[in-house]
C-alpha cells in the first residue's frame, strides 16, 4: 500500500480469486469498496481524505470470495492507515421518491424476468442516459442516489418491474437542459422531494495520511 504519485485523475480496481488491486484511489474510494457504503455516508473531517491517492495490492491464501476480499481490505486499512471507524444514525438531507398525481409513466414489464436484470446507461458531463429492462424500483433508487448524491427513501409503493428510459443534463447551469429532477417527473411519472431523514453513516474516528508500506 503506497501513495500514488502518477497524477492519474481516477482509480481502477481489479480483483480475482485471492487477489485485490486498487490503483490511484482515494481513501474515500477504498472505504466505499471495503465497507459497502456510499460516498455520502462517510463522515470525515480530514481535508486530504478525498484528494490524496493510493495504490493497494493484496493477496490472500486460497481463493476468498468478494465478501472476504472486502474484509481483507478493511483489515489492511486498519493496519496500514490506523483507520478506526464506527457506524451511527444521523439526520441528513434525503430525497423521498413518490408517484406523481397523474401516475407512473414507466412501462410495466411483461414476460419472464431476465437472469440478470439491470440498468444500463452512458453519458458524460453534458448528457446522461439511463434505461431499465425489467428493473425494480429499488434498482432505480440505487441509480438515482449515485446521480443526486443523497440517500433516497422509496415511498412509491411500487412492487413490480418496469421498462423505462431516462435522459437528463447533469450540468444544471445549462439553461436549455433538463435536470434529473424534471426528467424523473416528466419521463417516469415520479418525483423527488427534498427533506431530512435518518441515515446510517460511517464516521472516520482516526486515520493516518501516510500508510505503512509493504
Amino acid at each position: 500500500m503506497k501513495i500514488d504519485k502518477s497524477g492519474s485523475p481516477g482509480g481502477g480496481m481489479h480483483y480475482g480469486p485471492g487477489s485485490l488491486e486498487l490503483t490511484s484511489s482515494t481513501l474515500e474510494d477504498l472505504i466505499v469498496w471495503a465497507y459497502g457504503v456510499k460516498s455520502f455516508q462517510i463522515v470525515a473531517s480530514q481535508p486530504w481524505f478525498r484528494s490524496e491517492r493510493y495504490n493497494v495490492r493484496a493477496r490472500a491464501k486460497g481463493a476468498p470470495d468478494l465478501a472476504h476480499l472486502k474484509l481483507l481490505l478493511q483489515a489492511l486499512l486498519a493496519e496500514r492507515f490506523q483507520l478506526a471507524v464506527h457506524r451511527e444514525m444521523r439526520q441528513l438531507p434525503v430525497f423521498t421518491l413518490r408517484v406523481e398525481p397523474h401516475g407512473v409513466k414507466m412501462q410495466v414489464a411483461t414476460g419472464p424476468v431476465p437472469a440478470d436484470p439491470r440498468l444500463m446507461g452512458h453519458g458524460n458531463s453534458s448528457h446522461q442516459d439511463q434505461s431499465g429492462d425489467h428493473a425494480a424500483v429499488a434498482e432505480l433508487v440505487q441509480m438515482l442516489q449515485r446521480s443526486v448524491g443523497r440517500p433516497i427513501v422509496d415511498q412509491t409503493g411500487l412492487t413490480g418491474r418496469y421498462n423505462f428510459k431516462l435522459s437528463w443534463v447533469p450540468d444544471e447551469s445549462d439553461p436549455n437542459g433538463m435536470t434529473i429532477f424534471t426528467a424523473v417527473k416528466e419521463q417516469l411519472g415520479l418525483r423527488l422531494e427534498s427533506g431530512k431523514g435518518p441515515v446510517e453513516v460511517l464516521v472516520v474516528d482516526l486515520v493516518s495520511r501516510v500508510p505503512t508500506e509493504d
